[in-house]
Order: structure tokens, then C-alpha cells, then sequence
């Protein structure tokens, strides 16, 4: 997958195991019954260890580390922010340096010898897992080269890593035509600092696992992060 596709679908013979670990573990697992939500889109931050048969498989093939996973959810009948996975652009390192600034206050002191000069300001990859009621919902990407007046960056604070950061949406939903689009019905990574969103055009909630691995640089191209041979 180099750096100008959208997307790469992975070939993986036991996924229905990994969605029955993910639905079991949430069926024993009350607190995460926000997701259920029908209004909004939800979030939640769950470690991968949790899910052992996702990350014997993965973990074996990242070429980085997995510094997160979480469950999202997208609402019936209902289109997700446009948006980027961090900034789009970053003159003179604005948002990075205070990003690298917070990362330097923090205890954890395992990411303080980062090269931030080489830290892309947005997630350049994002696997996604489909968990359940994927079947009837697309992943879109968009041409925002007109995007002057239509651009929106958003503050978020959490308690991991990277504890502060911001992301890039994008105000034309209504109005936006896909360049691309794809039914993400196996495990697949996607171009994540471009814009794009779910539609889930389905009756029930969408549910998909999300893995981010650690981009150290601008890679041109998936190789350098994960080892997807054999998978494609």
C-alpha cells in the first residue's frame, strides 16, 4: 500500500473469531454499553490485551508499536464528521510542539526520545476491523483542495498518549462528493490524514475495532509499518 492509495484489504481466515472475542468481551463487560447509542457517534479507548486472539495476530506484524485501540461505533442511518486524523497542515511545527511539550511534562516516560521534527501531523494509517453491522456502510474520502473556509480544527485532551492533540474537520458534508469509497468487510488499513468519514446507510449500529501503530516519520508506503504478506 503506498502512501497515495486509499486503502488495503487484508485476507484474514479466522476474523470471525476475532469478532466474537470483541462482542463476548462487551457482553460482559457493562460499562461499555454507551456504545449502544443511537444518536451519536462513540469512542472508547480499550487495551489490546483484552483481546488475545487480535493481538497475538497483529502485534506478530506491526512493525511498531500498537499505541492504540479502541471501539467506534457509527448510528444507524447516519454520515460521521468529515475529517483527518490529526492536522493537515502545521506551519513552523505549531500544533507538534505543543504536543512534544505535553509529552515532555508527562510521567510515562517511554515516548520522550521522540524526533518530533519527523512526527507527521496527522496518523498516516488506521487498520479497522469490522466487528458487526458493517454490511451496509462505506468509508468515503474527499477532494478538500478547496478547503479555504471549510476547515475546522478541533482540541481533544485524554489521559494516553499523545494526551493532547487535534484534528482537522472538515465543514462540507452535505455538499461533498466521495473520490472514493469502500465496504470495509474484512480487516482493512486506510488513508487516514485525508478527509474522510462512515456512512452507514444500514438499521443498526456499525461496530469496528481500530488500531493505530506508531509512525515515527512520513512513511511513503504500509511496508514500513506493518507486514502484510501473504494477507493480500
Amino acid at each position: 500500500m503506498k502512501n497515495t492509495d486509499f486503502f488495503l484489504k487484508l485476507n484474514i481466515p479466522n476474523l470471525p473469531e476475532m469478532q466474537k472475542e470483541v462482542l463476548e468481551y462487551l457482553k460482559n463487560h457493562s460499562e461499555y454499553d454507551f456504545l449502544e447509542d443511537v444518536t451519536r457517534e462513540r469512542f472508547a479507548q480499550i487495551p489490546l490485551s483484552h483481546f488475545p486472539t487480535i493481538h497475538s495476530f497483529f502485534s506478530a506484524r506491526a512493525k511498531n508499536i500498537i499505541y492504540e485501540t479502541a471501539l467506534r461505533t457509527v448510528p444507524p442511518n447516519f454520515s460521521s464528521v468529515i475529517h483527518s486524523d490529526g492536522v493537515m497542515e502545521d506551519p513552523e511545527y505549531f500544533y507538534r510542539n505543543q504536543m512534544e511539550k505535553t509529552v515532555l511534562e508527562h510521567p510515562d516516560k517511554f515516548w520522550h526520545d521522540l524526533d518530533w521534527k519527523k512526527i507527521p501531523s496527522a496518523n498516516q494509517y488506521v487498520l479497522v476491523v469490522p466487528i458487526s453491522n458493517y454490511e451496509n456502510s462505506m468509508n468515503c474520502w474527499y477532494d478538500a483542495s478547496d478547503k479555504v473556509g471549510k476547515e475546522v480544527t478541533h482540541y481533544y485532551e485524554r489521559k494516553e498518549f499523545p494526551y493532547k492533540f487535534w484534528l482537522n474537520f472538515y465543514t462540507e458534508a452535505d455538499n461533498s462528493i466521495p473520490v472514493e469509497e469502500v465496504l470495509i468487510d474484512r480487516p482493512t488499513f486506510i488513508k487516514s490524514d485525508m478527509y474522510h468519514n462512515v456512512k452507514n446507510y444500514g438499521t443498526a449500529i456499525r461496530l469496528v475495532l481500530t488500531m493505530r501503530i506508531f509512525e515515527y516519520e512520513k512513511y511513503p508506503s504500509l511496508d514500513q509499518v506493518f507486514d502484510y504478506s501473504g494477507l493480500v
